[in-house]
């Protein structure tokens, strides 16, 4: 019920299209969660809507979300978005220029996006 993000093999995935395994990072984190105030449960909820299936523009959405309300209640930009953005199409447009500095100071690396599954039987092609 509680991740470790630190666990990558935790955030493991096959990828329906191809059946390969794939790691699609800390979303969500956890499936219940603490806080203290209300501004670190309003952060909190945005970085728990963020999931593995998330099209670019629905994960550029909630990043938005998630970085505004991380700038609005604590003043900075969130120091974990090197595991949320897959592409740089999923980072908000208004934002890229210092979201790709941040995220490259980090060594991210661009990677699929997938379309996951923890059941075998719903790849659709396996590799050969």
């Amino acid at each position: 019920l509680l991740g470790r993000e630190d666990k990558k093999e935790d955030w493991e995935v096959f990828d329906a299209r191809s059946g390969d395994k794939v790691n699609v990072g800390p979303t969500p984190e956890h499936l219940f969660q603490t806080v203290e105030t209300k501004e670190e449960a309003m952060v909190t909820i945005a970085k728990l809507c963020i999931r593995p299936n998330d099209t670019w523009k629905g994960r550029s959405i909630k990043l938005s979300h998630y970085i505004d309300l991380s700038k609005r209640f604590y003043g900075i930009i969130p120091q974990d978005l090197d595991k949320f953005v897959r592409t740089p199409s999923d980072i908000p447009m208004t934002m890229k220029d210092d979201i790709l500095k941040i995220i490259n100071e980090k060594g991210w690396k661009e990677t699929i996006i997938p379309d996951p599954t923890l059941l075998s039987r719903m790849i659709r092609k396996k590799r050969s």
